[in-house]
């Protein structure tokens, strides 16, 4: 089971709250292997930014970096769903090429944070706790 730390949800809720009424994104990292406590927001620079995300390469780059580093875990990718349910949509399913990594949504709406595994087009809900 995935654990993310109390401290660290309330830091990526913050920021997917300032962009609204776009989506936000960014990666989960960890110090060890299952509990995330490293958020790094990503600029979403989508040319369609509302009902989309495409991470800004350079600063996406410079946060794998940091994460290799200081020998960190790369978890997931987490983005917002500013007026739309916490699960994968047809775009997301479409897009992800990482079934290594987690997948997680947030729902201002819902206020409600999913996580997946999205696997040959087949979406898996993964359990997570806080910590």
């Amino acid at each position: 089971m995935l654990i993310l730390n109390k401290k660290t949800k309330e830091e990526l809720i913050t920021y997917f709250k300032s962009k609204i009424p776009y989506e936000a994104c960014g990666l989960l990292a960890s110090e060890k292997n299952n509990g995330i406590n490293i958020f790094y927001p990503i600029p979403n620079i989508s040319s369609y930014p509302k009902k989309h995300f495409k991470f800004d390469p350079q600063i996406y780059i410079q946060s794998l970096h940091d994460i290799e580093n200081k020998n960190l875990h790369l978890i997931g990718v987490i983005h917002s769903h500013p007026t739309t349910n916490a699960f994968p949509s047809k775009m997301d399913v479409d897009h992800w090429h990482y079934p290594d990594l987690s997948y997680w949504i947030y729902s201002l709406p819902d206020d409600q944070l999913n996580a997946f595994f999205i696997q040959n087009q087949q979406v898996i809900i993964l359990n997570w706790a806080k910590g």
